[in-house]
């Protein structure tokens, strides 16, 4: 079915899986076209009737940063005049009950461990996310290249310690991980780390370290446009990589202390992702932001990694649940913000001076450096 026959073409079909995009959002495929419906109890490990009417999706009926969203993810069409929705039949497969078994439990543990683990945003948990956007640690709980990469390192210690063959520990991390994507509908911050590390290690072990871990996660960049180009929408695609551009500059800085080097790293990534952040919508700026990154970053890789190896002991989970909520709650009433109010021009040029810059001081520091060593 083309474009112009799917636009406005009423469609009553049978056994229609629905994929969650967002909060009450949800696509389903006809035809290799995803379709967008909002707003609707969806189960995902059902199957549905549908009959209802598409329609192309149009810029004016939506914020820039939605439609950008949309875009990104190819999603061209919705649903809207739905005239029925129902429950076709379950759909009972491991991932489904995996996914299950993580959202369930007590109260204080379905507000934290599901949005911890596997991302999973439900109504229990709305002002729980509003807190953790307040104080400025909301990333450390979207899954991003920061899980990704905590996992893969407590992985890499136990098959490390295990002494098994590079390969074989390579083979075993990469099903690991890619059954970690799969649960989480690969999403592209934690898509992003896994190409990346993949990368490092085949560049590292095989390449011989031919390769910077820049010009690595350029490549990476690259290699998502190439396969969706409308990625280049995507917010979560641009402060990804922009974040961990910025991380791989300055820590090519080889800045000695690693207190500084914490520093400059937490305090350039919460200016860079309120400038990102900034471009579509206005946000007032937390100024203990960085300080509430280093802090947190802390606890939040200590709270994942328990979840993860305690995730059957859910009694326990839910305790420490709710001790990190009473801390949030406490600690929510010491933040201090500031109103700035800039346009997007503004935003713009800073974050493009800003990698100018860090480029422009890389390759004199590599210049000097090669002078030393044709000296010595």
């Amino acid at each position: 079915m083309d474009e112009q026959i799917l636009e406005n073409e009423e469609i009553d079909i049978s056994n229609i899986k629905f994929t969650k995009v967002a909060k009450n959002n949800y696509i389903f495929l006809i035809n290799g076209k995803n379709v967008l419906i909002q707003n609707y109890n969806i189960e995902e490990n059902y199957s549905y009737i549908l009959k209802g009417k598409i329609s192309k999706i149009e810029y004016k009926n939506y914020k820039l940063s939605w439609y950008l969203f949309l875009k990104s993810k190819n999603i061209v069409y919705e649903m809207k005049s739905i005239e029925f929705i129902n429950k076709f039949s379950r759909i009972d497969n491991i991932l489904f009950r995996i996914k299950n078994f993580i959202s369930s439990g007590k109260e204080n543990y379905k507000k934290i461990i599901p949005l911890l683990l596997i991302s999973e945003n439900n109504y229990d948990q709305s002002s729980v996310v509003e807190k953790l956007k307040s104080i400025s640690i909301y990333h450390l709980f979207v899954i991003s290249g920061f899980h990704i990469t905590l996992i893969s390192k407590l992985l890499k210690k136990i098959l490390t310690f295990i002494k098994l063959d590079f390969f074989y520990s390579l083979f075993i991390w990469i099903l690991f991980v890619l059954f970690y994507l799969l649960i989480l509908n690969f999403a592209i911050s934690a898509l992003r780390a896994f190409i990346f590390l993949l990368f490092l290690e085949i560049n590292g072990k095989l390449l011989k370290n031919k390769f910077s871990k820049i010009e690595i996660l350029l490549f990476t960049a690259l290699l998502f446009i190439f396969v969706n180009f409308y990625i280049i929408f995507s917010f979560s695609f641009i402060l990804t990589f922009l974040i961990t551009l910025n991380i791989l500059y300055i820590l090519e800085f080889n800045i000695k202390s690693k207190l500084l080097n914490t520093f400059f790293i937490s305090f350039t990534s919460s200016f860079l992702s309120y400038f990102i952040l900034n471009l579509t919508k206005k946000y007032d700026y937390n100024v203990l932001s960085t300080f509430n990154s280093i802090i947190f970053s802390w606890i939040v890789s200590l709270f994942y990694a328990i979840s993860i190896f305690l995730i059957f002991w859910k009694d326990f989970l839910n305790y420490l649940s709710w001790l990190f909520l009473k801390l949030i709650d406490y600690y929510i009433n010491f933040q201090v913000f500031l109103k700035i109010n800039l346009d997007f021009l503004f935003f713009l040029n800073i974050i493009f001076i800003y990698f100018v810059s860090l480029e422009s001081i890389r390759i004199k520091i590599f210049n000097n450096y090669k002078i030393f060593t044709y000296k010595e």
